[in-house]
């Protein structure tokens, strides 16, 4: 297997660590669980084990690639267009939003509202 960094861990990576093969078989907060090649179980810190000098994913899902900038100046013109005025619409809705509930990030409710977290929670 050849070594290569990876932007992130996910369940089912392989990764060396503490002088062996460590399957990640969970993560939780800042805990990874991983699973020897030998099949010993270990929790760990992410920042540790990503810290440790012989720390490396060895088989993973690759990273997706991103898309590069200027990808609009390839469009025809109408599209562009189209694009830039769902651009407008969309800023404007933002704006309206953030006066209707009178905070720029951390929202406070309205009478009437849901209840929804200050930020976005990951899924």
């Amino acid at each position: 297997m050849t070594l290569m960094r990876a932007a992130v861990l996910r369940p089912g990576d392989w990764v060396r660590y503490d002088g062996a093969d460590h399957q990640v078989i969970a993560l939780a907060g800042t805990s990874v669980r991983l699973r020897s090649d030998v099949g010993a179980e270990s929790v760990v810190l992410v920042a540790y084990l990503m810290a440790s000098p012989e720390f490396a994913v060895i088989d993973g899902t690759p990273t997706p690639s991103v898309e590069p900038f200027g990808l609009m100046d390839g469009l025809p013109v109408k599209a562009l267009e189209q694009a830039r005025e769902w651009e407008r619409h969309i800023v404007e809705v933002a704006a309206a939003d953030r006066r209707r509930t009178g905070t720029a990030g951390n929202r406070r409710l309205l009478p009437g509202t849901v209840d929804q977290p200050a930020r976005p929670t990951a899924a």
